[in-house]
């Protein structure tokens, strides 16, 4: 059984050229001028082989693994996986050698400060400008009375 159950255009130009290999279309028995042509009859049984009933699937049974009852064993398939994990990383950090690694945490550790500030930046600025036009409208109602006592040049 092949691995995909579709042909593939390559597979479908080859069975193309076996079933007719010059005209993939019938013609009129009077335009036909090949020496091997025959009836119209004849030439549409030869273009137009039985169509062939593709196979069905099998329905897909449940697998152990859904069957199983989703209480310890799965916490337990869960741990072993994140110690696996846990091995594959430690292993690979083991291969990196101390100064790369830690150019590489120092890179890291940079990027989310930066990233941590912009978020920061983003969600305060709201605030900070609420406070800000606070400030501003009190300096210039204060600025404002202030101007009543001012000695006028004229």
């Amino acid at each position: 059984m092949p691995l995909w159950p579709f042909n593939s255009t390559h597979q479908r130009k080859v069975n193309m050229k076996h079933k007719n290999p010059s005209n993939p279309s019938p013609q009129p028995e009077d335009l036909n001028l090949s020496s091997n042509a025959g009836t119209a009859q004849e030439q549409a049984a030869r273009h137009n082989p039985a169509p062939e009933r593709p196979t069905k699937r099998k329905a897909r049974t449940k697998s152990n693994r859904s069957i199983r009852s989703s209480g310890t064993s799965s916490r337990d398939a869960s741990e072993n996986r994140w110690h696996r994990i846990k091995g594959r990383l430690a292993t690979k950090v083991a291969q990196v050698d101390k100064e790369k690694l830690r150019e590489v945490a120092l890179g890291c550790g940079v990027a989310a400060g930066i990233v941590a500030a912009a978020i920061l930046v983003l969600k305060t600025v709201p605030l900070s400008v609420l406070i800000l036009g606070i400030f501003g409208i009190a300096v210039a109602i204060r600025i404002w009375k202030s101007l009543q006592f001012l000695p006028r040049p004229f």
